[in-house]
């Protein structure tokens, strides 16, 4: 149903069950205090981007064999092509990569990291929530980040770090494992996700579901960037997204936005209009589509809602409940 409505919108211009916590309660490997012997290693090059890769005696059993190589936005594309619009769009500043070689360890294949320095802890964050839909459950994995087999991707303040190679046996697991820990150990910031990301209700959400875009929110463009995280409940899906706007002017236009989409692009279903909603946040509206109603208010600088809810109802109260939630949080 959730394709059926964001394809026509690209076109045209809730519970017994509760999903884990989208991170730990506690910063995993939170920035050491700087001391003699958690001085970087290695020589100056390992600067920028580079901060965020594995320095020889890091890890036993491991040694840069190539790099670092940086490329920056203009040159991105000639490492990772088409995946290269990807980052940019998030906010991406540079990458540093580097291979490394086994030494005496059960996995004998070579190991490369690639560290993207972002623009903010945000837009790191944002990337590696998009990129860990095909991760292993949080069941069977443990920080930092999360496995993907032959890979293993982790974000920690401004850095996105992806760490491969060509292999996907359990030992390959182990020391992807290994290897992302140290580089996670030294690297600058935190790995604990966003605030805002915290207002998503975690009843029937599906693992892994959680994301920051920056922008087209649950595929509506006049939501702008935020949060979004599906659900599911017996034969019911639906989405949610929760945001903070700058200020209370720029809710109301989000809103604006998006009625003005609903009447000029005809994702409303047939016949139908958006109506507004009384007694939810400051203002609010619905409007049915033919993949279920979305439901969308604004509370000060909030904005909350989602789509392809089953009644109008069950959108008002799943759109209450974050709001409420989210205004007894001092911020």
């Amino acid at each position: 149903m959730r394709a059926q409505l964001i394809t026509a919108l690209i076109v045209l211009g809730a519970c017994n069950k509760s999903a884990p916590p989208e991170e730990p309660g506690e910063d995993f490997l939170a920035e050491p205090t700087p001391t003699a012997n958690t001085a970087p290693k290695g020589p100056a090059s390992f600067e920028g981007a580079a901060q965020g890769l594995l320095r020889d005696g890091d890890v036993q059993g491991w040694k840069l064999k190539q790099g670092p190589d940086l490329y920056n936005s203009s040159n991105l594309y000639e490492v990772i092509n088409g995946a290269a619009a990807g980052y940019l769009a998030y906010g991406f500043k540079q990458m540093a990569k580097a291979d490394y070689s086994p030494q005496g360890v059960e996995l004998t294949e070579d190991v490369v990291v690639e560290a993207y320095q972002m623009t903010s802890p945000l837009a790191a964050y944002g990337k590696w929530s998009e990129e860990r839909a095909s991760c292993d459950p949080p069941s069977k994995d443990k920080p930092p980040g999360c496995s993907r087999g032959s890979d293993r991707i982790f974000h920690k303040g401004a850095w996105f770090v992806k760490v491969t190679t060509y292999d996907d046996s359990p030992a390959a697991v182990k020391e992807l494992h290994r290897i992302a820990e140290a580089i996670a150990k030294r690297t600058p910031g935190t790995s604990q996700a966003p605030a805002d990301a915290a207002h998503l209700p975690t009843t029937s959400r599906k693992s892994h579901s959680v994301v920051y875009r920056p922008r087209a929110l649950l595929g509506l463009e006049g939501l702008g960037d935020g949060f979004q995280a599906d659900y599911v409940l017996g034969e019911a899906e639906w989405s949610l997204l929760f945001k903070r706007t700058p200020s209370a002017g720029e809710a109301a236009a989000v809103l604006g936005r998006l009625r003005n989409d609903a009447a000029q692009t005809g994702f409303a279903k047939e016949g139908g209009a958006t109506q507004a909603v009384a007694d939810l946040g400051e203002e609010a509206m619905a409007v049915e589509t033919a993949a279920g109603w979305i439901v969308v208010a604004r509370q000060g600088t909030l904005v909350a809602g989602g789509v392809e809810f089953s009644t109008r109802q069950a959108g008002v109260a799943a759109t209450q409940e974050m709001l409420t939630a989210a205004t007894k949080i001092p911020q």
